[in-house]
């Protein structure tokens, strides 16, 4: 009795050790990001909280399809995380061997593209065209990473066109300021996780901003952006491109809680501090994050 109910123990730990694998393996915290965008697409571009069945179908596709790729880009990617002692990353722990990260990119995205058929042909031929960009960076742009850290800004910011589409045929003007916002904010955060992955990279014979240019001024690049996306973010207050953020107090008052977080990480980036810059990483994805949050409360006030 005793040796069974320490087998049931140890299953259960195996079951969540696997589950905590998984996630990290397809970036499960991007996922909803990638959710709260796209509702955030939907609302503010049809005014009102998108039809339940298509927001459901849009979800599946953005997170399947997001999660895919991030599995794929494992697969391909255990050098490089080996040599950047990446032991967040499931595979290079030995939770998950390789190939079942491939197994669950082909699991995967047919169900993200069917989903996306399931909306309408625009959020088809858009998921397609993510699928597209997303195997050919996973194989062959991964190594070239000042080219790659501009397909993962565009990733992380069609999201919201994608949404906008959910709902209308044509894309309102305040939706492209938002794509532009977390494009600039999703390049600044690449280019500083390559000054961060430096050693690495240079290891694997990967070449970025960082190798290129030197670590201080791929600092300055990444803050570039940083900066220029909060400058963004304050457009819609100040420009009437649309009633719901225009003159809007709360959303003038609390976007300034990411872009304080984002100034904050542009301190860091200056003053050059490698050990400081490393937590950076989650500091930009909760900006981020926090920054949609505004976004969709605002829409309603």
């Amino acid at each position: 009795m005793k040796l069974n109910k320490k087998n049931l123990k140890n299953n259960n730990i195996n079951h969540v050790l696997k589950g905590r694998a998984f996630i990290e393996l397809t970036r499960a915290d991007h996922g909803v990001m990638i959710i709260i965008a796209i509702l955030i697409g939907a609302v503010i571009a049809g005014k009102s909280l998108p039809d339940i069945w298509k927001f459901v179908m849009a979800s599946v596709a953005g997170s399947f399809l997001e999660m895919a790729s991030f599995a794929l880009n494992d697969y391909f990617d255990v050098e490089i995380d080996t040599a950047n002692k990446r032991m967040d990353r499931p595979i290079v722990r030995g939770e998950i061997k390789k190939e079942h990260a491939l197994y669950t990119y082909f699991i995967l995205f047919p169900v993200g593209i069917a989903a996306a058929l399931m909306v309408n042909i625009s959020c088809f031929l858009i998921a397609v065209l993510a699928l597209i960009l997303s195997t050919i960076y996973d194989m062959k742009l991964k190594k070239i990473k000042f080219i790659g850290n501009f397909y993962i800004a565009f990733a992380s910011s069609i999201p919201f066109i994608f949404g906008a589409l959910t709902v209308r045929e044509e894309i309102p003007s305040i939706i492209w300021v938002l794509f532009t916002m977390a494009f600039l904010a999703s390049a600044g955060r690449e280019i500083m996780k390559d000054v961060i992955d430096l050693e690495g990279d240079a290891l694997s014979g990967v070449s970025s901003f960082a190798s290129i240019i030197g670590k201080r001024a791929a600092n300055y690049m990444a803050s570039l952006f940083y900066i220029s996306a909060i400058l963004i973010s304050l457009i819609p207050f100040f420009i009437n491109f649309d009633p719901s953020y225009f003159n809007n107090l709360f959303y003038f008052i609390t976007i300034w809680i990411p872009d304080a977080i984002f100034l904050y990480v542009v301190y860091i980036l200056i003053k050059g501090n490698d050990d400081e810059i490393k937590k950076c990483r989650r500091y930009s994805l909760i900006a981020m994050l926090i920054a949609m949050l505004v976004m969709l409360v605002s829409a309603f006030i």
